[in-house]
This record gives structure tokens, sequence and C-alpha cells, in this order.
């Protein structure tokens, strides 16, 4: 992977492939971001202060933090919209999530689309023996115009087939 990415305007239609690096904070402060039920656990129906939206699955079982997660899958172009969620105008942020790629027989090509709206990553996805939860990171900005002062954030999927799996979400503001 070359390290760069690539950031998904509203205008573009077709996603393209990019990787994230990791980027630890031992040496960075961080302030966290309140996101409601970051690990799926409260609600009736569906996870309280998400919305579904084509093949989705909110499900009890073995999860990284609680008893309950979120999937998407190829149906219907999957995905989770979370309520709004306040970013301050230039600052930057780091998403740290759980996610688990469980594909249907050889399927290749298949990505996660996730982010705050205005910074949405498309991250190209391996199929991995056993589907182990794996860490997700991811760095942005948030554009200095005052309209995206609140927005939701989104995990969903690009030409999947198979399931996504995510949970215990955190966000945080980068000083």
């Amino acid at each position: 992977c070359s390290g760069h990415q690539r950031v998904l305007h509203s205008g573009e239609r077709r996603p393209r492939q990019m990787c994230i690096r990791a980027m630890p904070l031992c040496s960075l402060r961080a302030e966290p971001v309140s996101v409601i039920n970051p690990s799926f656990e409260a609600g009736e129906q569906a996870p309280e202060g998400w919305t579904p939206r084509g093949g989705t699955r909110w499900a009890r079982g073995d999860a990284p933090e609680g008893a309950r997660y979120v999937s998407v899958t190829g149906a219907d172009g999957g995905q989770w919209s979370s309520s709004p969620v306040a970013f301050e105008p230039g600052a930057t942020y780091e998403l740290r999530a759980r996610y688990r790629y469980r594909p249907e027989g050889t399927a290749g090509g298949a990505c996660a689309v996730v982010g705050p709206e205005f910074a949405i990553r498309v991250l190209p996805l391996a199929a991995i023996d056993g589907a182990p939860w794996q860490e997700l990171r991811m760095r942005f900005a948030a554009p200095r115009t005052a309209e995206v002062a609140e927005r939701a954030l989104t995990l969903g999927q690009w030409q999947l087939q198979g399931a996504i799996d995510y949970d215990a979400l955190e966000l945080h503001r980068v000083k």
C-alpha cells in the first residue's frame, strides 16, 4: 500500500481503493468526542442513535466490547448512520473502531466505507481465515466551514459479498 489516502467528495460517483496508516497517539493529546451508543448496546428494535439503510443487521454475540455489534451486507448498499456528531470546523479528529470482514465464498474487491460524511474513507478488505476483529484508525480534518458543525458518522460497504461487522467506536479530537 502506498500510504496515500483519498477522500471522497460529494460529487464523486465511484469510490477508489486506499489505505489507512495507524498513527499512535502516545505523544499527542486527544480529547474524546461524544458518539451516541458507540458499542451498540442500547436500543430495542435497533441500536439507539443509529439509522440502518439497506442490508444491515443488529447482532448479539462475539463482540469486542459488550454483547452487541452492527453488520452491513452487500444487499442494497448496507450502511449505518449515527445521530449527528458535533465537529469543530478545521479541527483534526481520529476515528477508531473494531471491524470484522466475513467474506462469502471467494469474494474479492470488497471495501469498508467509514467516516463522517465530509471525509468518507474507502478501505480495501482482505479475507482472513477465522474473521478476527481488527482495529481501524483513521485521521481526518473537519472542513473550516461552519455548516459541517454536526454530521453523521457512516459505517458501510462497497462491492461486498458477505458481511462487515463494526463495534467499539471511539472519536477523538487530536490536539
